[in-house]
């Protein structure tokens, strides 16, 4: 409905292309139905299963990874294809962000390390009771930075690069 409010009652499509990139930019639109797995708990430290049985959400949403990575340097003058999609990107991470911090924050959901997340170590220590005794063993066994990557960077834990 706020979409018809921001393009009109037509076809999105014959509007305006600014109209089009501005309701994806504000209003994401999530086009697929949400998924519930429930997992056996296991005792890795930093586990999304650890302490008990859990019941996973997924939220998917139509997205290319391969396009998503190039779009941390997007085209200098992206033509029209690549400002709707980066209008519907930046949409849809507004989403994924949203519906994070709500459910981390009612009820202590664990974000998925595989998916697009916005967990910083902060985070991480206020979810996982054994965040301590598990950073203690990154640190001892990656003290050259081996083990260092583009989470660990996005969690300022990285000791081998600049995070």
């Amino acid at each position: 409905e706020k979409m018809r409010q921001i393009v009109g009652d037509g076809d999105p499509f014959e509007e305006s292309a600014e109209a089009l990139e501005e309701a994806w930019r504000t209003t994401p639109i999530h086009m697929s139905p949400i998924a519930l797995r429930f997992v056996a708990p296991d005792g890795g430290l930093l586990s999304m299963w650890n302490g008990g049985p859990r019941c996973a959400i997924e939220m998917p949403m139509p997205g290319a990874d391969a396009l998503d990575r190039s779009l941390v340097a997007p085209p200098a003058d992206p033509g029209p294809l690549d400002r709707l999609y980066l209008a519907y990107n930046e949409g849809r991470m507004k989403l994924f962000e949203a519906v994070e911090d709500r459910l981390v924050a009612d009820s202590g959901t664990r974000p998925h390390w595989g998916q697009v997340n916005f967990v910083d170590w902060d985070r991480v220590v206020a979810l996982y009771p054994h965040a301590a005794a598990w950073r203690q063993l990154y640190e001892t066994h990656n003290h050259e930075g081996v083990f260092d990557g583009p989470l660990t960077d996005q969690l300022g834990i990285s000791v081998g690069r600049s995070s």
